[in-house]
This record gives structure tokens, sequence and C-alpha cells, in this order.
């Protein structure tokens, strides 16, 4: 639990402004070019590409960080928001940078107790 912890402070971080939030892709440069997640030149993130980067996510790999945290992350998103799907709650039109913040804040909450 403790380095789920540490994974949701480090996604809240990486998610310090909305400029570091995206839709419609993992991952953008600054010039709008689509990159991976763990790419340098990446400077926002679409969700489920910032639970990548922070969790050093390994493709294919069936125990990792990125699936404990999604796991972690998916109950407050289907309670709060009524999404079974993380890309398809972090695209849809009416999430804003406001409700990432909010679902990375909950989840928090959840495990912190």
């Amino acid at each position: 639990m403790k380095q789920l912890l540490e994974d949701l402070h480090a996604l809240d971080t990486l998610f310090d402004r909305p400029e570091k939030w995206t839709k419609g892709g993992y991952a953008f440069r600054t010039d709008g070019r689509p990159v991976r997640y763990d790419d340098p030149t990446a400077t926002c993130y679409c969700l489920l590409g910032g639970i990548y980067h922070v969790t050093e996510y390994i493709e294919r790999s069936s125990e990792d960080r990125a699936n404990e945290l999604l796991d972690a992350m998916r109950p407050v998103i289907v309670r709060e928001y009524g999404m079974h799907v993380i890309a398809c709650f972090n695209d849809h039109e009416e999430i804003a940078f406001d409700d990432i913040k909010s679902v990375i804040a909950e989840t928090r909450r959840c495990y912190e107790r």
C-alpha cells in the first residue's frame, strides 16, 4: 500500500497544473505531436499516460504498479462518474482537469484510511 500511495502522490505531482493533462493520446510534446508516455520530450499526459509514466509501466506485464493504480482508481471513477473505462473517462467531453485531480485525491483518501 505504501507504493500505491507514493504512486498516487507522484501522479498528483505530475498533474500539478492543467497544461500537464490532455485528452486523445497518452502523451504529447509542446509542439502537439503525440509521443509515448515514457518519451522524455512529453510535456502533457492523459490520465492513463500519466499512470504509465509515474509507474514506469512495462507493457504486457501482468503484475505491475500501473495495474494496481488503475485498480485503485477505477472504483472512484465508477462511483463518481459512472464510467468503467479510464480512457473513456479521461476523453469524455464533460471531464475537465479538476475531475482528474478529484479522482486522484479521492483515491488517496480511500487508501490513507
